[in-house]
């Protein structure tokens, strides 16, 4: 998993933590971009990694999900060169043309912590209720954990 900006960076961390809590095999690496342009490649830009170097840090096969506070479309572009370029899967601000709270500005764009969902398939599904904070296995999941979701 990837992010950039402080926002995508907490709810990052907090989907990490979900998916360790509940698919305790499954592996994940996060990657916090500081500086987009050493998305780009060596040559586009002074600061763009060289291709081994991205690859080592991103994969050459891995799915990678990157929460992003801009437009989804930035990150594409700046990696588009990229060798798993088409198993990048951004979230971003999607333009709804309305203003409201910064915590319905991250449910709307999908950067709550239900977008762990998006990194289950294939391995057992999650069902995520943000605004109850929870998630738990659907059916196949661990049938020890209570499948009932809480509210606060």
């Amino acid at each position: 998993m990837a992010c950039a900006g402080d926002v995508p960076t907490l709810e990052t961390l907090a989907a990490v933590q979900l998916l360790g809590e509940y698919f305790k095999e499954l592996r994940v690496s996060v990657i916090n971009v500081v500086d987009l342009m050493t998305l780009q490649p060596q040559s586009e830009h002074p600061h763009g990694l060289s291709d081994r170097d991205f690859d080592a840090l991103f994969t050459r096969e891995k799915p990678i999900i990157f929460a992003f506070h801009g437009y989804p479309w930035l990150i594409r572009r700046l990696t588009y060169r990229r060798t798993n370029h088409h198993n990048l899967h951004v979230r971003g601000y999607k333009e709804e043309g309305t203003t409201t709270t910064p915590f319905d500005m991250v449910v709307l764009n999908d950067l709550d912590q239900g977008w762990p969902k998006t990194t289950s398939r294939g391995r057992g599904r999650v069902s995520c209720r943000p605004s109850w904070g929870r998630c738990r296995p659907r059916a196949g999941g661990d049938p020890a954990r209570d499948p009932t979701p809480r509210r606060r």
